[in-house]
């Protein structure tokens, strides 16, 4: 089977450039013919998706188009398998041009801000359905921006995606937080096909310190992870450290913070794959204070799959992975508060035998989400909207 890849970058740099890179791998030895379309000039620097020399590469943005748009066609590709584009041009040709599946990383044409949540009068997580009503609830409720230039342009870009979404002949989302938003947004053709991590050796290591994993931004969370941290129990955090791995915007007030309520946290930066998996195994517990509903939460499954057990807010695609007592321990639902994951660290923390028994049940529970599991699934997704061509 022919499958173009069609997403904005073949840099590794996110989620979706990072599943794109696992799955060609775990790919290598099926029945499916990948080339791939991105929007990011040839000369983009950075870690590569592209780990077969062999594998045609599309530049949209690198020749003219027409000829690119001509080269693909000669090509007759079977599935186009969006993961996410920006020009919303190419989009459009491509699922009107061929059998289009759109894998639906984040909240893809169903938000103005992308974040889904409201801040104000409390933090709720947002189960409207996209529309110009929007606007009113970003100023009201502080979803996002407050700046009007930058709210119409997202307005304007998401609501093209939105219209894009009935022309896939299947979207494919991870979990059942993000079925039920596409569906509220009347789209009938959506399969949960949840992302996958590779077996890892469990490493519990009860004494090592709690790490954070992600972009440091408000909506992660980390500034509450750093408060959580300052309310434990002398005895619990007498021998431990926080430890800070990614970057981003709210850095240097994050690092402030830390020093103001001395918490001794390391702030390690973007750490390269063979870091950041050594970095994981030698944690006791992996965080995810994420203020926003994750569509998955792929990170925290990650450090599962070494037997990490996982402290989070229980929203989005989290809780389809995330079981309380078994995997890690979350606050009690809505309770966003420093207090909330401290109390969950000290559960997950205070017993050496409670410890153990989470390190174990989260191994297993990732060892549900393996790499033959979601590519099964994928073929037989492609396989279904091939059978629908035909007939």
């Amino acid at each position: 089977m022919r499958v173009l890849i069609a997403n904005h970058s073949h840099v590794v740099g996110g989620g979706a450039e990072s599943y794109l890179l696992r799955l060609l791998e775990h790919a290598r030895e099926s029945d499916l013919e990948f080339s791939l379309l991105v929007e990011s000039p040839e000369a983009a620097r950075g870690p590569s998706i592209i780990c077969d020399e062999s594998m045609r590469v599309w530049h949209w943005g690198a020749r003219d188009k027409r000829e690119t748009r001509a080269r693909i066609t000669a090509w007759r590709p079977e599935i186009v398998y969006v993961n996410g584009l920006i020009d919303t041009v190419l989009e459009e040709w491509l699922v009107n041009a061929f059998p289009s599946v759109l894998y639906a990383h984040n909240y893809y044409g169903t938000c103005l801000t992308g974040e889904k949540r409201h801040r104000f009068p409390k933090l709720v997580m947002c189960e409207r359905t996209f529309g110009v009503s929007c606007f009113g609830y970003c100023y009201l409720r502080g979803c996002g921006s407050l700046r009007p230039s930058r709210l119409f342009e997202s307005y304007v870009h998401q609501k093209k995606r939105n219209e894009l979404l009935a022309n896939y002949r299947s979207i494919l989302v991870a979990s059942e937080w993000m079925r039920a938003e596409f569906e509220r947004h009347e789209v009938d053709r959506v399969e949960i096909v949840p992302l996958f991590v590779d077996p890892e050796p469990r490493a519990p290591m009860r004494s090592g310190p709690v790490l954070f994993l992600g972009r440091l931004t408000e909506v992660k969370g980390p500034h509450l992870l750093i408060e959580a941290f300052a309310l434990l129990d002398p005895k619990i955090r007498a021998d431990l450290s926080l430890v800070i791995a990614g970057d981003g915007v709210d850095r240097p007030r994050l690092v402030r913070l830390s020093h103001d309520l001395r918490v001794p946290a390391e702030f390690t930066g973007w750490l390269g794959l063979e870091r950041l998996h050594e970095t994981i195994a030698g944690a006791s517990v992996v965080a995810l204070p994420s203020m926003w509903p994750e569509p998955f939460g792929l990170s925290g499954l990650e450090a599962a799959a070494m037997g990490k057990p996982i402290v989070a807010f229980p929203t989005g695609g989290i809780v389809d992975w995330l079981e309380p007592g078994v995997v890690g321990e979350m606050p009690p639902p809505g309770d966003f508060s420093a207090e909330g994951i401290a109390n969950s660290l000290t559960r997950v923390l205070a017993d050496p035998d409670y410890y153990e028994r989470l390190s174990i049940g989260a191994h297993a529970a990732a060892a549900r989400f393996g790499a033959a599991r979601h590519l099964d699934s994928l073929k037989d997704a492609f396989a279904a909207v091939l059978g629908a061509e035909r007939r």
